[in-house]
């Protein structure tokens, strides 16, 4: 899979990972928006251009843009949360259809729950580096890369016994 890491687009300062970060935020069981206030909850904000910038609204206070969930269609310009984090993006895994494709670990399919595991896999700066050095996709002279054939060399033993290549009918642990 090709995760594309992007920069700004309005030229803001995007801080990166830094290393042993770890963020809680919301109630992981969440899947309606009962409860869920736009003045204390994280939101998503949907662009549906290339570019971020032309809005002056505060987060969460833009109903146009702005969901408590995660959106209900393609967000071509990028999703962008309540906190400005590195964001990625792999736009052959949204359905033509435009229906919300995305399952949260903890089996929600609605984006109302909030849940997220980070694990931080960058050496010293380099994603730091990368934000600050106008990367878009695939173009980033800052970050070294390697050949698919020579990324698939990398292999970490098995450590459970379990299905991991293809689509997978539940999660672990979930029935969907």
């Amino acid at each position: 899979m090709t995760i594309y890491y992007t920069s700004s687009y309005d030229g803001a300062k995007v801080t990166a990972f830094k290393p042993g970060f770890r963020m809680l935020a919301g109630y992981a069981d969440q899947r309606t928006d009962g409860g869920i206030t736009k003045w204390n909850a994280i939101c998503f904000r949907c662009y549906n251009a290339p570019n971020f910038g032309g809005d002056d609204m505060v987060p969460c206070a833009d109903d146009k843009v702005d969901t408590m969930g995660l959106p209900p269609k393609a967000c071509p310009g990028g999703i962008r949360t309540t906190v400005r984090l590195p964001t990625f993006n792999d736009k052959s895994l949204w359905p033509k259809d435009e229906s919300q494709p995305f399952v949260l670990s903890m089996g929600d399919s609605t984006g109302y729950g909030q849940h997220g595991d980070y694990v931080f896999g960058w050496k010293g700066d380099a994603l730091q580096k990368a934000m600050e050095g106008s990367c878009f996709g695939a173009n980033c002279a800052t970050l070294k890369s390697q050949s698919f054939a020579e990324a698939n060399k990398c292999a970490v033993q098995d450590m459970v016994k379990e299905e991991v290549d293809g689509w997978l009918e539940n999660l672990p642990g979930v029935h969907m």
